[in-house]
């Protein structure tokens, strides 16, 4: 089990958006968050790792159908708004 790289890259959006960057303090994509999940993930049960896999499939088409553009081509504000969205949302 492993994410796509296009999930993966949803994962590292998310990150920055949670933890942007601050002055001299780097965005989380800058550290191993993304990795540290996707290892975590692999020892979950297969259906929790494919309701997460298909999450983060829902939110970069949420992306698409605001911005029209994948998430990891979003600005810090684009980031922010799909951040507030995913947190919005109980089901994501």
């Amino acid at each position: 089990m492993s994410f796509t790289e296009q999930q993966y890259l949803v994962i590292k959006a998310l990150a920055d958006g949670v933890c942007p960057a601050s002055g001299a303090i780097p965005p989380a994509s800058a550290l191993p968050v993304a990795d540290m999940f996707a290892s975590i993930a692999q020892t979950w049960a297969p259906a929790v790792f494919q309701t997460t896999a298909n999450a983060l499939d829902i939110i970069n088409n949420i992306t698409l159908s605001i911005f029209g553009q994948p998430i990891q081509n979003l600005d810090q504000s684009g980031i922010a708004t799909i951040t507030a969205v995913v947190s919005s949302n109980n089901d994501l």
